[in-house]
Order: C-alpha cells, then structure tokens, then sequence
C-alpha cells in the first residue's frame, strides 16, 4: 500500500518529516488515542484519495451509496486540506505528547531523532540526545544486551513491547514501558520507540483507586471500600479477644440545613464532623461516610470496661457546636450501638441491626444513642 506522507522526527528539526515515497505504511499501537487518530486518518485519506480529493471519482466502482461518499468526500477534504496548509496543528501534537518518541537506527542503536520528552525527560539538551544511542539511556536487560532479540521480533511482529528502565543524566532511574515499531526515514528503515512514563500510569492508578473508595467531600472511606478494609482487619485479628463495637451515626434534620442554610453549609458540617470522628479511632477501627448524613464506626478488639467511655467520646462530637464560615451551629446526631462477638460477626447483619438501633434514637430530642447488645 503506497502512502504519500509518513510522520517521523526529521533530523535537527522539530518539524514533521514527509516521505513521499513510502514503500509500505507501518500500522503503530501508539498509547495515545489521538496520535492514533491522526495516523490512522492520514493513512486511511491518502490510501482513498491519493492526496487529491479529486481522486475519489474512483471510488466509484466500489459501488459505494451517494450520501456516504458524499459525506465522506467533504471529511475527507477538510482533512487534506489541514494536512497540505495547516501541519502546525499536529507538529504541536507530535512534539508535545506525553510520550517520549524516538527514531533509533536499527543496526547501530544511535538515535537519529526525537520529541521534547524524549531529552527533556531525561534532562539532555536535543543536540546531547542526538550523539547517544539509545542503550545508554537504557538501565536494564531490557534493551541492553538483546538488541539484536528485539530488532529480530521487531522485524517479524513490525511491533513489540517491552518493560524496561530509561536512566537520567543525573542516575536517577524511571520505569518504563517502551513500544518499538518499524518506520522510514531519510530512504532507510529505523525504528520508532514510543516511550511511556510508567510513573504516570501508577499515579492514574491511584487517583482512579481514589476516585473509586475515597469520599471527595470528607475524605474518608466510603462504603464500597468500607466492608474490604473492616473484613481485612477482623482476619488479621480474629485471636484478640474483645468484642466489636459498630455506631450508626446520623446527624439529625440535615435536610433541614442544607434547605436554609445551603449546601456549601451543609459540606462544611459534614467536613468538620467527619473529621472529628476520624480523631476517635485507633489503627485498627475503621470509619466510613455511608450516606449523605451517615456515618459508621467499627471498633474491634474492645475489653467491655470501656465502650461506655468509648461512647461517650463519640458523644462529645456532637457537644461543641460547629463554626462554619458564617454560622457557629448546634449540630444533634442518632446514634444506634452494637456490640458483637469479636469471632462470631456477620458485618452486614451488625450493620442492619445498628442501623435499625439509629431510628430508635432518632425517637429522643438532642444527640441520643441507643444499643442494640449481643452477649458475647
């Protein structure tokens, strides 16, 4: 298949280079969406059209139906056109991608060509970058040593990918993960490395894993996550013994609150409450935002002698009034109790049960609390 323009990085340029005779167009499993995008288009317009919208009179033997040619024709010329006027637009997208790229001769490993991050990255000037070959940068058996592996299935598979290790100009090391494919450049073959930051990959793993179990508002767990964690530390403690005490905690009339006085009001109630709660437990508790206005509290391992103190504590949250940026509020909240058997717990029933011991308290005026208890 012959295409007329093939995106490399032209040599002491940042610029896109334009072979026009390319022998054959290499298909790229590049990670970003967009630069996939636009090589696929580029490769798709030239092959229908031949860098000449008037061309697609051919496609007429295809049999193809009128309005979609029609539609397609106009698309099609919008994109030559930015194509033959405008290469600013993905020159920009190219060079400053979040991916290093790099054009590396295929038999000598010497980089011939590369994007901003590939020397930025790695705190090289472009010209420094350009007098290295690319297992200087490479810290690990990833490249180092298999060269000659790695061209070979390059060749066969024209696309591999490897976990390896890229080295800093000051020895500090960055994981990596690389994806090296067949490209042409300057009428020869090399190889185009497209060359992800690993680090960035743990980071958007954490920040969904967050997103996912972590309440925005309050930042404490939320009940997805909440039964994982509490099951995790009933396991890891099943031959202390104690008991396990769960609180129900509902702030009474928040409704009402959040209806006069607003709901950035009602946020920063909640912020202050959860936040005190949170200073009530010990390592191995755990605590959760349930709802809008509830939260629950686990506590595991507790001697009997002390969950009236235990109690009590939780109680005082709701003693000292709650200063907002406008207001300094009386906040009330119910709360039912349960207390388990620290080896005999089924979590999901404790919570029914101190849930339904959080409306019984909801029956008195002011922070009340009633037990539901389950001899051990």
């Amino acid at each position: 298949m012959k295409v007329s323009k093939l995106f490399l990085w032209e040599n002491g340029n940042d610029g896109l280079f334009y072979e026009k005779k390319a022998k054959h167009a290499v298909a790229y499993k590049l990670p970003m969406d967009i630069i996939r995008l636009i090589f696929a288009i580029a490769v798709y317009v030239n092959f229908l059209f031949a860098r000449n919208v008037s061309s697609y009179r051919s496609s007429e033997k295809f049999g193809v139906n009128q309005h979609v040619k029609k539609i397609t024709k106009k698309l099609a010329s919008s994109f030559l056109s930015m194509f033959k006027n405008d290469d600013t637009t993905f020159r920009s997208l190219l060079f400053n991608t979040d991916d290093a790229i790099y054009i590396i001769n295929p038999v000598s490993m010497k980089i011939i060509g590369c994007n901003r991050n590939a020397f930025s990255r790695l705190q090289y000037t472009y010209n420094e970058m350009l007098r290295m070959r690319f297992s200087q940068i490479d810290c690990t058996n990833g490249v180092i040593g298999r060269w000659n592996e790695i061209a070979e299935l390059v060749e066969r598979r024209k696309s591999i990918t490897i976990e390896s290790t890229h080295l800093k100009k000051d020895k500090s090391s960055i994981p990596v993960e690389i994806n090296i494919s067949i490209g042409h450049y300057n009428g020869s073959d090399c190889f185009v490395a497209i060359v992800r930051d690993l680090r960035v990959r743990e980071l958007d793993k954490e920040k969904l894993w967050i997103e996912a179990n972590i309440d925005p508002l309050t930042k404490l767990p939320n009940r997805r996550i909440f039964k994982d964690k509490l099951t995790k530390i009933l396991d890891d403690n099943v031959s202390i013994d104690g008991v396990v005490v769960i609180f129900y905690i509902d702030i009474d009339h928040f409704k009402k609150l959040n209806d006069t006085l607003g709901h950035s009001v009602g946020d920063e109630v909640l912020v202050t409450v959860a936040h005190r709660l949170k200073n009530c437990i010990r390592d191995d508790d755990c605590i959760a935002r349930f709802g809008g206005d509830e939260f629950v509290m686990v506590f595991t391992g507790l001697k009997s002698s002390v969950i009236s103190s235990m109690t009590n504590k939780i109680r005082n949250v709701f003693s000292e009034r709650v200063k907002t940026r406008e207001f300094l509020l009386n906040v009330n909240a119910s709360i039912g109790v349960g207390v388990f058997d620290m080896n005999n717990l089924d979590l999901d029933m404790g919570i029914k049960l101190v849930d339904k011991a959080m409306y019984q308290a909801k029956k008195t005026n002011g922070t009340s609390i009633y037990y539901h208890l389950e001899e051990k």
